[in-house]
C-alpha cells in the first residue's frame, strides 16, 4: 500500500511541474508556468495581439520542442518568430506548420513528439464541422467543436488563439486569457479560478 501511495505522489508532482515561460505575470497567475498537460485558450477581437502573446510565450518558454500550428499561409509566423525568439538557440526549437485545415495534425505531431503545441488561428479553420443546430448558434458552436477536436489530438501542452466568443471552450481549457488593445491581457480563468488582471505584453 505504501509502494502504491508513493506512485501516486510522483504521478502528481509529474502533472503539476511547471514550466517557466519567462513572463513573470504569466508564470504568477499559473503558479509557476504551464504543465505538461496544460490547455491554454487565447482569445480576442482582430488585432489584439493573440497570435504575438501566444509567440512570446512559447519562445520564451523552457519547452524544447514547440510545434507552431497556424490556420494561415499568410501569418507570417517565420516573422514573428524571429522578433520574439530570445536567442537563435530559442528560434531552433520551434517546427512551423502553416495549413488551412487540421488534417495534417496529428502526423505532424506524431513525428516530431513536441513538449509543446500551439494552433494559432482556430477560427479561420476551413467549413464549420457537421453540426445540427440552428444557425445563430453555429459559429460559437463550431468554433467550440474544433476546440475540442484541436484539444483531442494533443495529449501534452497545448495553447490555441482564436476570436471567437464561445463559452464552452471556458470549461473545457486549463487556462483562459483574453487579449485587449494596445498590448493588454486580462485572465479569465486558471487553476486558481476565476480572476482578472490588467496585464501587459508586448505587440511590437
Amino acid at each position: 500500500m505504501e509502494t502504491h501511495s508513493n506512485d501516486m505522489e510522483e504521478s502528481d508532482q509529474v502533472h503539476t511541474l511547471r514550466v517557466a515561460t519567462g513572463l513573470d505575470w504569466f508564470d504568477e497567475n499559473t503558479g509557476g508556468g504551464l504543465s505538461k498537460s496544460s490547455k491554454v485558450w487565447i482569445r480576442g477581437d482582430v488585432g489584439t495581439g493573440k497570435t504575438m502573446l501566444a509567440m512570446q510565450i512559447a519562445a520564451r518558454s523552457q519547452f524544447q520542442r514547440v510545434l507552431w500550428y497556424s490556420i494561415d499561409p499568410a501569418s507570417h509566423s517565420h516573422m514573428l518568430l524571429e522578433r520574439f525568439s530570445l536567442s537563435p538557440a530559442g528560434a531552433a526549437k520551434f517546427t512551423i506548420e502553416e495549413q488551412t485545415s487540421l488534417a495534417a495534425l496529428p502526423a505532424v505531431i506524431g513525428r516530431l513528439n513536441p513538449d509543446l503545441v500551439v494552433v494559432d488561428g482556430l477560427e479561420r479553420l476551413e467549413g464549420d464541422l457537421d453540426l445540427e443546430v440552428e444557425a445563430i448558434d453555429v459559429p460559437a458552436r463550431a468554433f467550440a467543436a474544433k476546440s475540442l477536436c484541436v484539444a483531442s489530438m494533443v495529449s501534452g501542452a497545448l495553447i490555441m488563439t482564436g476570436s471567437s466568443n464561445a463559452f464552452r471552450p471556458i470549461f473545457d481549457m486549463d487556462i483562459v486569457i483574453e487579449t485587449r488593445p494596445v498590448g493588454r491581457a486580462f485572465f479569465i480563468k486558471n487553476q486558481f479560478g476565476q480572476v482578472a488582471s490588467d496585464l501587459r505584453f508586448a505587440v511590437s
